[in-house]
């Protein structure tokens, strides 16, 4: 609640540490997105696991804004929960799944999503 005592990082609430926070500066445009890896694509573990990538939307700031997005890295695609991988549903929401794994067929998943972060113009 300090504004004097805060970073260019802070959360609203408690102290929170995710993974990997990933920011990107341009004339005009400042974005940065959250990346929480987890090792497990089974429908139950990433349906939990959405929780930690709710909070970090919600409480991390950069300077005043919220992540652009905030990301939950698996392993595979995983069981029936297709639509956490949908970009509409990422970018209404801000938050879902992308698969990172050199053995998965959309290898180059991450990369994409990336790029879609940080160029929304060009996809």
């Amino acid at each position: 609640r300090d504004k004097s005592k805060r970073g260019e990082f802070w959360s609203i609430s408690k102290e929170l540490r995710p993974d990997l926070v990933v920011t990107v500066e341009r004339p005009g445009m400042r974005r940065w997105f959250v990346l929480d890896a987890k090792y497990s694509q089974a429908r139950s573990t990433v349906l939990d696991a959405m929780h930690s990538a709710h909070v970090y939307h919600d409480a991390l700031r950069w300077f005043e804004a919220p992540p652009y997005r905030s990301l939950l890295l698996v392993p595979a695609s995983g069981e029936d929960i297709h639509w956490l991988h949908e970009q509409t549903f990422k970018a209404d929401h801000g938050v879902g799944v992308a698969t990172c794994s050199p053995a998965d067929e959309n290898q180059n998943a991450i990369v994409t999503e990336i790029k879609e972060i940080v160029e929304p113009e060009a996809s």
